[in-house]
């Protein structure tokens, strides 16, 4: 798909959000709360990760994935508060996404499709694993602050036996 076209859908998918936001407002039940840790979070949250797509193609990009299998390896966001797919990109399935830069790029694409009213003055914490750690990603997002956007982020780890060891030998006052 060229970019024009994939802008043109950007475009018409954000002006439909904004529509459907505002009609959400004026009933009264605005954009839902997100859960975690037996709590509400203020705002809104997006969620970033990369899933495995199987399947087995002659077709253009299909590729071995990382761990052996055939298919493709898209990163995409989600918003946590209503579960839209908000943006995402499609990567061959021999290339990872993990990388800073893949990162930045849906995290911008998934914020321009944010109406401005909530974009701006709402606070938004974006979720990722721990392949969102890398040094770029973060710093993007401090940077964004800069631009009246409130901003800030989790990076999750999976909490292996290793992990869990060395949780253990730290001080109990640190």
């Amino acid at each position: 798909m060229c970019c024009r076209t994939l802008a043109s859908l950007r475009a018409a998918r954000t002006s439909a959000r904004e529509v459907a936001w505002l009609q959400a407002a004026e009933t009264g039940e605005g954009i839902p709360a997100v859960r975690a840790g037996g709590r509400e979070l203020p705002g809104l949250v997006l969620d970033l990760d990369a899933t495995l797509i199987t399947c087995h193609s002659e077709k253009e990009q299909a590729a071995p994935t990382y761990n052996g299998g055939f298919g493709f390896h898209p990163l995409v966001c989600f918003l946590a508060n209503t579960g839209e797919a908000v943006s995402g990109r499609l990567p061959p399935g021999n290339c990872g996404a993990d990388t800073a830069a893949d990162h930045i790029a849906v995290l911008d694409d998934a914020l321009a499709q944010i109406p401005a009213a909530h974009r701006h003055g709402t606070a938004i914490l974006v979720r990722a694993d721990s392949v969102g750690s890398a040094k770029a990603f973060p710093a993007h997002i401090r940077t964004l602050r800069g631009h009246g956007l409130d901003l800030r982020f989790s990076v999750g780890y999976a909490v292996t036996e290793p992990v869990r060891r060395a949780i253990r030998s730290l001080p109990e006052d640190l």
